[in-house]
């Protein structure tokens, strides 16, 4: 119904079914959004992942987890959610009304090398929505999220996001906490994850802030000239 390729957005789906995802969201404070890459963008994104080196991460004792150093790929998949035509539609998905800006990494967790994800909320640097999307070909075991209020025992969501390609939206507030279980068994997890800001869309500002930049950094340097936009 909503993926992204190349050449933008493509919405196939109808106002009753973006009803339906807001009604699921607002319920259940989560939708997925099947093969969200188009198939042939997503296979040329998987030879960059699969070629890619993965290092130790440790977030500051909440979690543990590989990254993938490979700025340019994280860029390229960071390129496409940003579009402002997705941007509007998720705002219609989750009823946040000023989404401005994705930011992301890929991660990996696996059984073997003491991955963990503590619970934690996200609420923090405008953050207003996550998204996870899988990034692992084959099934693998335990790595589901898990969704509860604060201070409460009781795990009501408990989700699997397993179809390769697939977007896990979940919601961001101070009433919520996440984690995603430990990976069992011998295939990693692998996703491509991060988090939707409140703010100016990015892609329509990112040739003002480069202008931007450019004449800073010129302004101060001997025989250089700011090129003018016309």
């Amino acid at each position: 119904m909503i993926q992204l390729t190349r050449k933008g957005v493509v919405f196939t789906g109808t106002q009753a079914e973006l009803n339906s995802l807001r009604e699921k969201y607002e319920r259940d404070n989560y939708v997925i959004l099947p093969q969200l890459y188009e198939p042939m963008l997503l296979e040329e994104i998987m030879l960059r992942v699969d070629a890619a080196p993965f290092l130790p991460k440790d977030h500051d004792g909440i979690a543990l987890e590989l990254c993938m150093d490979d700025m340019i790929t994280v860029a390229m998949m960071g390129f496409f959610p940003n579009n402002p035509v997705f941007l509007r539609l998720l705002e219609r998905i989750t009823g946040q009304p000023r989404i401005g800006e994705f930011i992301g990494r890929v991660y990996r967790m696996t059984s073997s090398d003491g991955h963990y994800d503590r619970w934690h909320s996200d609420c923090c640097d405008r953050r207003v929505v996550t998204m996870s999307v899988n990034l692992s070909r084959q099934s693998f075991a335990g790595g589901a999220l898990q969704m509860k209020h604060c201070g409460s025992d009781k795990i009501p969501r408990e989700i699997r996001n397993t179809g390769f390609g697939d977007a896990l939206l979940f919601r961001i507030s101070d009433d919520l906490v996440h984690r995603v279980q430990r990976v069992e068994g011998k295939i990693p997890k692998t996703a491509f994850a991060g988090w939707f800001l409140e703010g100016e869309d990015f892609l329509p500002n990112l040739r003002k802030r480069s202008n931007q930049s450019v004449h800073d950094f010129a302004k101060d340097q001997p025989g250089w000239e700011v090129p003018v936009d016309h």
